[in-house]
């Protein structure tokens, strides 16, 4: 929870073991400090699509070395991970006290002739992680009979889902497109919504407007919501479709917007 003192880049992690600052650090950090190094390094896996990589990390049992989020290495007990080419997410902890520190980065793989461990070098590792614009293959994901009004993905990277006025869901898979299965919602979807669960809402055009709740992972519905009447009779009876939906931050709560101009929350 606190500020870091010092923030900077640095090329490579290569602090030979000394009693005195690091290089380019004040001589306040001579005594007990902590760091946090951050950055991606990228792999080539050797042309191959994915390839083994040994990390070491010599740090005089100070640091510890996450990939991917992932603890790797602890102690400084080298460890081998399988990487697919591309960019991989590296962090480094690192706490020591008084006495001397050090912190070495290395890694072996195709890149290495596999046999030598080598200082991870700048040509390699980057301080951030440029997005990558992906450009369609021209294939349209055809199946739908009517426009088609929402697309999500799963929370959990499943299923693309598409909803339409054609009444139907259907779910495709997303690394090849292809099709996978449909729910039949018998009438148009008007609009809907997708939170962090499998839950998908959305408001209908039947006859009583209705909010019907479909769990994408068992393709079924769950639920059917209709306004209840009002007991004033001096307050129009909520008579229009659902036109707007949305999710609360937990999926719990559903708020909802007629074309008459009600807006209800549902408890779901």
């Amino acid at each position: 929870g606190r500020v870091a003192d010092i923030i900077r880049v640095e090329k490579q992690l290569d602090f030979e073991e000394v009693r005195t600052a690091w290089q380019g650090l004040p001589p306040r950090y001579e005594g007990g400090f902590s760091a946090r190094f951050v950055g991606y390094v990228h792999v080539t896996c050797g042309d191959a699509k994915d390839a083994t990589y040994e990390f070491t990390l010599s740090s005089g049992n100070s640091g510890v070395l996450y990939v991917n989020d992932e603890l790797l290495i602890k102690e400084d007990i080298p460890a081998e991970i399988e990487l697919k080419q591309g960019s991989h997410l590296l962090r480094v902890e690192y706490f020591t006290g008084r006495e001397a520190h050090g912190l070495v980065l290395k890694y072996k793989g195709p890149e290495t002739d596999g046999d030598v461990a080598v200082i991870v070098p700048p040509t390699v590792t980057k301080y951030f992680n440029l997005p990558v614009v992906a450009q369609s293959k021209g294939d349209p994901l055809v199946n739908h009979e009517r426009s088609v009004g929402r697309v999500f993905w799963h929370s959990q990277d499943k299923c693309v889902v598409s909803t339409s006025k054609d009444g139907t869901i259907k779910l495709w898979d997303p690394v090849s497109g292809a099709f996978s299965s449909s729910i039949d919602m018998g009438c148009p979807i008007i609009c809907c919504t997708m939170g962090n669960s499998p839950l998908l809402a959305m408001g209908v055009d039947d006859v009583e407007g209705s909010i019907k709740l479909v769990n994408i992972d068992q393709q079924v519905e769950i639920l059917s919501l209709v306004h209840p009447p009002v007991e004033n009779e001096d307050v129009p009876q909520p008579s229009g479709r659902i036109n707007a939906i949305a999710f609360n931050h937990d999926d719990t709560i559903i708020a909802t917007v007629t074309e008459d101009g009600w807006i209800t929350t549902w408890d779901v």
